[in-house]
């Protein structure tokens, strides 16, 4: 169900991060915070553990998004959808490497991140049933 889906924003701007935010809300998620830095994302993913998490991959601060997404990684799953202006080959290719659910170059429009979320929600249930069927086998 929709409104138990937590959702953390990791965006530089602040505006476009307080419209993302209202966008969710009004799709029925919850946002669990908007953070702009690397470093304050990783403590809220930490403290919070979001369902999914919206990462930028310019960032203010020392890290940048592809290096906050991997100490994220590194301590909890959390599967990433990255939304970025960044969309030469290089950038992706990085960010390939922290394996996210998405890649989304802005501008985007409201349907093709919810369609995204919603896939994302469901990949990640199907991964959470697969695990407790094995354990259950072990």
């Amino acid at each position: 169900m929709k409104d138990s889906v937590r959702i953390l924003i990791v965006e530089d701007d602040m505006i476009i991060g307080a419209n993302l935010s209202l966008q969710l809300v009004n799709l029925g998620y919850e946002v669990t915070g908007i953070e702009s830095r690397g470093e304050e994302a990783i403590a809220h993913a930490m403290a919070n553990t979001p369902d999914i998490i919206l990462m930028d991959i310019n960032l203010k601060g020392a890290l940048n998004g592809i290096e906050t997404v991997a100490a994220i990684q590194n301590k909890k799953d959390i599967p990433i959808i990255y939304l970025t202006a960044n969309s030469d080959e290089s950038t992706f290719s990085r960010a390939k490497e922290t394996r996210p659910k998405a890649f989304i170059t802005k501008p985007f429009n409201k349907l093709d991140l919810q369609r995204t979320i919603e896939l994302v929600i469901e990949e990640s249930k199907e991964s959470r049933h697969h695990q407790n069927l094995s354990l259950i086998h072990i």
